[in-house]
């Protein structure tokens, strides 16, 4: 648990505003060598392997600190990919941290001077100055940036680390569909394309699209030699089992000539080269966005989630009071919702009155799928709490509390679900239950069974249930009309309104640009 030194969370990552300096963004294809096996037995495996990845080339661009490449995207086709591609990046990894050791002196003006002398705020965190100032500069200009407390200005330097961004890394499977490129593409205007603009020249206008590739005609390095492209029925994909369109096969034809190519190895080399300018000039009008709008660099985070977190927290100030009383933990952690635990019944049958098959004897009864959107993200912009947690014995009238009140609470309850409510709730029960393998629920599973047994969430229209429930739930669940029995203990906390005033605008904004 956090000591009492450690309980307030805010944004400290200050450093996160300084654009990384050098970004490497690179694209890997690999040829499909053909699979001889014996057919899969159904009973063992329903996975068939019909061809092994071989990587055969790559291609990759250095963008600098002044948003363009510091040199020609580096492209390779060969036997050796992989090996090639790592050792070229710790040779260009040694280069840029080179680079990055030399400081440039401070270039400081009389104008400099005076905001020096005349500023109170610190320009890095925002905070008072109280006599601690010194001079902050840019590392890589020299320029005058502002004053800054000491401290800070010692941990407001430049990233120390390259990214290396790769597109469909994390989920590749194989498959080689990577239409994402292409779809981001046409979100971009013309003059966003920054560096396909700079490295394509005259012929950027045919090369800001996704070009279509013949995957699994490319079985072995050999047909890279050949001097024109294959017929169209090459580009067939037995995976999604669709063939490229008439169109698409045409703007292959129209690219081969544009570019004047001699062989399918040329093909492979612009078509990695465009696959990784296009994901360049997308990341980096990403990047800018966010630098725009959250004064963030995502380059530092590693995911989408790590950014939003570091963002929340610059963007509402906000100090999170972390808690340090082990029982308040353990109470609220049990209340944790997700991944419900359920058997869904894949067969249904309607009496649709506006079918041919209905039957006027019986019942009408329709179907209908439903699917939320952005559970998660909805709940997370509800109030929530953020400090001053305490347990309380007031006597609260919860059904008294408003969704939006001041303040919020937690209840441990026991609640009844009555008769009348099981089958009108028999698909989707309220009050999910948390169940541990020492449950009474389990008493009759064999002792094998128990030993393997994880906690799960369990909807159940049992006659009494113990929940953790927040105070919006405990009216939801009133509503529905289900009994609360007993009022074992809770926790209250007040909502900082001001956080969602504040987050409004600034998303208002972001939302328009990418309109």
């Amino acid at each position: 648990m956090p000591t009492q030194e450690e309980k307030w969370l805010e944004f400290s990552n200050h450093k996160f505003k300084l654009p990384v300096p050098y970004v490497i963004y690179a694209d890997l294809e690999c040829i499909l060598e053909k699979i001889s096996s014996c057919e899969q037995d159904p009973k063992i495996s329903s996975t068939e392997s019909i061809a092994k990845h071989v990587p055969c080339g790559f291609a990759y661009v250095i963008v600098g600190p002044d948003g363009a490449m510091i040199k020609p995207p580096t492209v390779f086709r060969g036997k050796n990919a992989i090996d090639q591609f790592l050792t070229n990046l710790l040779d260009e990894e040694k280069s840029i941290l080179d680079t990055l050791r030399y400081v440039k002196p401070m270039v400081f003006s009389m104008t400099d001077e005076e905001n020096f002398k005349s500023s109170t705020l610190c320009s890095i965190c925002e905070n008072p100055l109280n006599g601690d100032a010194v001079r902050d500069h840019d590392q890589l200009t020299g320029a005058y940036r502002g004053v800054s407390h000491n401290s800070c200005n010692l941990n407001f330097k430049l990233a120390n680390y390259i990214p290396v961004v790769i597109h469909n890394l994390r989920n590749y499977d194989g498959h080689f569909l990577i239409q994402g490129i292409e779809k981001l593409a046409q979100n971009l205007k013309p003059f966003q394309f920054h560096l396909c603009n700079k490295y394509f020249a005259s012929n950027a206008q045919f090369i800001t699209r996704k070009g279509c590739y013949q995957y699994e005609y490319f079985d072995s390095f050999s047909k890279f030699y050949e001097t024109q492209l294959p017929p169209q029925s090459t580009f067939f994909n037995s995976l999604t089992n669709e063939n490229v369109s008439r169109e698409d096969y045409e703007y292959a034809h129209q690219i081969w000539n544009i570019f004047q190519m001699r062989t399918l190895g040329n093909y492979h080399d612009l078509y990695v080269t465009v696959d990784v300018l296009l994901l360049s000039d997308i990341f980096e009008n990403f990047r800018t966005l966010c630098q725009n709008y959250y004064k963030i660099d995502p380059c530092h985070t590693y995911t989408a989630s790590g950014l939003a977190w570091q963002a929340c927290l610059k963007m509402t100030k906000v100090r999170l009071k972390l808690l340090t009383d082990i029982d308040m933990h353990l109470f609220i952690e049990k209340g944790i919702r997700g991944g419900v635990a359920m058997i869904s019944h894949r067969y249904a049958k309607a009496n649709n009155a506006y079918l041919s098959t209905y039957d006027s004897t019986l019942p009408s009864s329709y179907i209908i799928y439903l699917d939320a959107n952005n559970l998660y993200g909805w709940a997370m912009s509800q109030h929530l709490p953020t400090h001053d947690f305490s347990w309380t014995d007031e006597d609260v009238n919860f059904m008294d509390v408003p969704d939006d009140s001041d303040i919020g609470y937690i209840f441990e309850v026991d609640l009844e679900y009555p008769d009348e409510l099981h089958d009108l709730h028999n698909c989707y029960p309220l009050a999910p239950e948390k169940i541990e393998e020492h449950s009474k629920k389990f008493v009759l599973l064999p002792e094998e069974r128990l030993q393997n047994f994880v906690s799960e969430q369990l909807s159940e229209l049992d006659e009494q249930m113990q929940s953790i429930l927040r105070n919006k739930n405990m009216n939801d669940s009133e509503k529905a009309t289900l009994y609360l029995q007993i009022l074992r203990k809770y926790v209250n906390f007040p909502f900082p309104k001001e956080i969602n005033e504040i987050m409004q605008e600034p998303q208002r904004e972001f939302e328009n640009s990418n309109a």
